[in-house]
């Protein structure tokens, strides 16, 4: 199977097609301090909880050195 893909590959690259090699990650937009400089109030703890979005990455590199990025 490998050999098959490793010719298959040779092959498209021969023929000058453009073959994109692509990845997504995300990056979080949240406040990364897990302590205040506050005191503690009727006991809760000073740990910041929040829920915040985030944004999604998808970058692509051709064989031919072009870059693509996507922020979503």
């Amino acid at each position: 199977m490998r050999q098959q893909f490793g010719k298959k590959m040779i092959e498209l690259l021969s023929d000058g097609t453009r073959i994109l090699n692509i990845d997504e990650t995300w990056i979080a937009q949240t406040n990364f301090r897990q302590r205040s400089w506050q005191p503690r109030v009727g006991g809760q703890s000073d740990i910041l909880t929040t829920v915040s979005p985030r944004i999604t990455m998808i970058v692509a590199l051709d064989n031919y050195g072009d870059v693509y990025i996507s922020l979503i």
